[in-house]
């Protein structure tokens, strides 16, 4: 059995019903629990559960992402990072906002957890966090990136078993 607690959300799988349930008893005769049935939405990641596995989705993260950068009319960018992007600390001016820019990297680092594939140029652009400069902003364009992918959720799917024959 599997139980993820964050604040007062409670998240309880594993092979066994009977066990969940007999958890969920006992929780309840120590706490008011509420039973919310499957997991379709937990710290902003949509679950849908799917007969292959389980598909994870940031959809309204990305939304509120691009709406809180003022990007939401953005055109959206169809790579996460341009390869020719240098990264070097002495070329270019300060970026007048660094908390602003930290902020962002932050948002984009929960944001890989179902979009791994943003993960190089986030990784990079976290690179330069101490001391950010304007042009180190141009590893944040993954932020319009998955708005042009949205709709790729990251597939959960169960192991095989496997088996040796002797």
């Amino acid at each position: 059995m599997c139980v993820l607690i964050y604040v007062d959300d409670i998240i309880l799988t594993g092979n066994s019903a009977e066990a969940i349930s007999s958890l969920v008893r006992d929780l309840n005769c120590e706490f008011s629990v509420k039973n919310l049935g499957s997991l379709t939405y937990f710290l902003g990641i949509e679950v849908i559960h799917s007969s292959n596995g389980l598909l994870l989705l940031q959809r309204k993260y990305i939304t509120d992402l691009l709406m809180k950068t003022h990007l939401s009319d953005a055109k959206p960018v169809h790579t996460p990072m341009s390869s020719s992007i240098q990264l070097s600390r002495h070329l270019g001016d300060p970026h007048p906002s660094p908390t602003i820019y930290r902020s962002i990297v932050g948002a984009l680092q929960y944001l890989s957890f179902t979009r791994p594939d943003i993960s190089f140029s986030i990784g990079r652009g976290a690179l330069m966090i101490a001391a950010p400069l304007v042009a180190t902003a141009s590893f944040l364009a993954p932020i319009s990136y998955p708005r042009a992918r949205e709709n790729n959720p990251l597939w959960l799917v169960p192991a095989l078993k496997l088996s040796t024959k002797l």
